[in-house]
């Protein structure tokens, strides 16, 4: 019966995939693989700003990416709309859904925090950054993603530093057992791929827009309102930006006219508790950077475009940004909470190394890399391959059995 139908995508589409080729599915069969990948799906677990598991109106790394992928389809519409009078190439629009869907796939448990974590404990082994992971696991044979849609995903132009010192910092890159393969991409696509820049914008302004709201949700009006009050000031904003952005600001009453926007045209319906009002300032936000959207052509290349934000909207996400660092980054909840998270992140780093702890099924695929390490380096980027298969629960669970990940929730103002 089966055979008697037209199958979509075709098993010499499925053929040329498995040999590298990029067929004209293989977006679209892109998209299939990485919505239906529990990689994907396990994102849910997995924190985007605050690790509060059962606060179901905090966003997720995969509520995040569904975001980011909303608003970048939007951007790349109105691209298209403004470069068919160029007679360009209008974007893919599956192509920003595949990579808005990959972008964060890469991530361990307890986000950004257990990455600057992993990347401590893998300083003498090439180092540990989600982008990085994010291009280790899409070219593994679960995926297999087409060139076009890793080489949007590819957010960094230089390798890790296979050993750093104790005192360097967390260096963002991919990792040098991927530099054949990214050097491929380089050689295919360059840097002319504009699908890259949109989703990277639609990721910036999806933290700006939402960052706020999950900060709202997690201390409640009036403590937010208790700790915005207190740390948020033009100076202070002000002194962030430096360590933020490159943008320049003008003067402190740039920063204060951008507070003002913002607390007019979001903040207050954010801080009014009723849905009806947060969706509209949310929509409205979001539609507000859509707009704003600057395409050009490039001077120097007139077949390829040039596409940003406002300087005025760049430096508002910055001051979100800012924002968030005052009242929630900086704040002792959240240095309390990242002590945790290392100890808990740092234990199971250890006792996967020693063989002491017990591997969720996602997991066993990289057990043979595990057993079959040839060294002490192969050996930790397979513990970290194990790793990222952990949510931020699992991770709490087998490090500390006697407390319950509520400790999150415990901790008083």
């Amino acid at each position: 019966m089966f055979e008697k139908r037209n199958i979509y995508i075709s098993t010499d589409c499925i053929k040329q995939r498995e040999k590298g080729g990029d067929s004209a599915f293989a977006i679209p069969q892109d998209n299939i693989r990485l919505l239906s990948s529990p990689h994907f799906r396990l994102l849910q677990h997995k924190t985007q700003l605050i690790p509060y598991p059962y606060n179901y109106l905090l966003r997720n790394r995969l509520v995040h990416s569904l975001e980011v992928s909303h608003i970048a389809e939007g951007m790349a519409r109105k691209v298209n709309a403004t470069s068919v009078w160029s007679s360009l190439e209008p974007l893919d629009i599956d192509l920003i859904h595949a990579a808005s869907y990959a972008h964060d796939i890469g991530h361990p448990p307890f986000g950004h925090a257990g990455e600057r974590i992993l990347d401590g404990l893998m300083k003498s082994a090439g180092g540990f950054e989600s982008n990085a992971q994010t291009i280790r696991l899409l070219t593994q044979s679960e995926f297999k993603v087409s060139q076009r849609t890793l080489a949007t995903v590819l957010k960094h132009k230089c390798a890790i530093p296979l050993v750093r010192g104790t005192e360097d910092g967390f260096i963002k890159g991919y990792y040098w057992d991927s530099t054949d393969i990214v050097e491929e991409l380089f050689e295919h696509y360059g840097n002319h791929l504009p699908e890259n820049p949109i989703v990277d914008i639609a990721d910036d302004v999806a933290n700006a827009i939402y960052d706020l709201r999950d900060l709202i949700h997690f201390y409640g009006k009036n403590e937010f309102l208790k700790r915005y009050t207190s740390f948020v000031t033009p100076t202070r904003v002000m002194e962030q930006l430096h360590s933020i952005t490159h943008e320049h600001v003008e003067s402190e009453s740039e920063i204060a006219q951008i507070l003002n926007d913002l607390e007019n045209r979001v903040l207050r319906a954010l801080l009014s508790m009723n849905p009806c009002l947060e969706s509209a300032a949310l929509e409205y936000a979001c539609f507000s950077y859509i707009d704003a959207l600057i395409i050009t052509t490039n001077q120097d290349d007139p077949s390829t475009l040039q596409i940003l934000l406002p300087r005025y909207l760049r430096l508002q996400i910055a001051v979100t940004s800012a924002i968030v660092k005052l009242c929630f980054l900086d704040d002792a909840i959240n240095i309390q909470m990242e002590k945790d998270i290392r100890d808990a992140i740092e234990r199971m780093f250890h006792g996967l190394y020693e063989g002491h702890v017990n591997v969720p099924l996602l997991g066993n695929a990289y057990l043979p890399l595990l057993e079959k390490a040839v060294d002490d380096k192969v050996r930790a980027r397979a513990v970290c391959d194990i790793l990222c298969c952990f949510t931020d629960v699992e991770v709490w669970h087998s490090t500390r059995k006697q407390q319950d990940p509520l400790v999150f929730c415990s901790y008083t103002y």
